[in-house]
């Protein structure tokens, strides 16, 4: 199907969307990490902005990170046992 040709076997999906996360939750329902602004009105400097609603490359790389460290604890379909031993990634 057309859903599986483009996100393939990914077991976790990211949206990044400096709007709302509306739709996303259709299009990649499982294991979703959203960083968006779900709010109307905000009104600053557009890195003010970012940083608040977690729209920067260190906030997204923690979230990313968090999920791939619980995948690795509670038994993810993730087998490659070699990666998450040597996975050491910065942002």
């Amino acid at each position: 199907n057309y859903k599986k040709t483009i996100f393939g076997n990914s077991k976790i999906n990211i949206s990044i969307e400096a709007g709302s996360s509306m739709g996303w939750n259709e299009v990649c329902p499982n294991n979703l990490i959203h960083a968006s602004i779900d709010k109307f009105g905000a009104s600053a400097p557009y890195k003010k902005l970012y940083d608040f609603y977690g729209l920067t490359a260190a906030k997204i790389y923690k979230k990313i990170s968090k999920k791939l460290y619980e995948f690795s604890l509670y038994g993810s379909k993730c087998s490659n046992k070699r990666f998450w031993k040597n996975w050491k990634a910065s942002p």
